[in-house]
C-alpha cells in the first residue's frame, strides 16, 4: 500500500468504503523518464477517472507543462535526468503549485521517503510502480475527499458566526 503523506486532516467519512469517486474529471501531469511506463500511468489514472493533461520526461519539462495546464495532480518519478522529481517538487511548490504531487518511483518507498525529507519537501503520497489500481484508487481519492473538507471548512470558518 502506498505511503500517505496528507497535508490535510482527514474528513470525518473518510472511513467509508462505499464513499464515491472525487476522482472523475480531476486533472492530471504525469513525469517520467520513461515513454512506457507514462503510457502505463495514462492508462491507469484514466482509468481511475482523470484526464491526462499532460506529460514530461523530467522534471524541467514538468515544470512548464504544470504551469500551462494547472493540473489537480502531478505524478511524479524520483529518479530522473535533468532535474529529478524531488528537486521538481520544491520548484512547484515555490512557483505557488498547491495541487497535489506524488512521487511513482521504481525505488523502494523507504529510499523515496528518505530522499524526500533530507530535501525537505512534502509529497502527498509515495506510490511504488507495483501498487495495485486499488491501492490508487483509495489513496486518491481520499486524497482529494480531504482537500475539498479542508475547503468547505476554511469556506465556513471564513463566514464566521450566523
Amino acid at each position: 500500500m502506498a505511503i500517505t503523506l496528507a497535508r490535510f486532516e482527514k474528513h470525518p467519512s473518510a472511513q467509508n468504503d462505499k464513499l464515491e469517486t472525487r476522482l472523475v474529471g480531476k486533472k492530471v501531469v504525469i513525469v517520467d523518464d520513461s515513454a512506457r511506463q507514462r503510457g502505463a500511468l495514462r492508462a491507469l489514472f484514466e482509468s481511475l477517472g482523470l484526464v491526462c493533461v499532460g506529460e514530461a520526461a523530467n522534471g524541467l519539462e514538468c515544470l512548464s507543462v504544470v504551469k500551462r495546464t494547472q493540473p489537480h495532480l502531478v505524478s511524479l518519478d524520483v529518479l530522473m535526468p535533468v532535474m529529478h522529481g524531488v528537486e521538481s517538487l520544491g520548484y512547484l511548490r515555490d512557483d505557488g503549485y498547491s495541487g497535489m504531487i506524488i512521487f511513482v518511483s521504481e525505488l523502494s518507498r523507504f529510499e523515496a521517503l528518505s530522499d524526500v525529507r533530507i530535501k525537505g519537501h512534502q509529497a502527498d503520497a509515495i506510490f511504488s510502480k507495483s501498487d495495485t489500481r486499488d491501492s490508487f484508487f483509495a489513496v486518491l481519492n481520499e486524497l482529494f475527499l480531504s482537500e475539498e473538507y479542508a475547503k468547505e471548512s476554511m469556506r465556513s470558518d471564513d463566514q464566521g458566526p450566523a
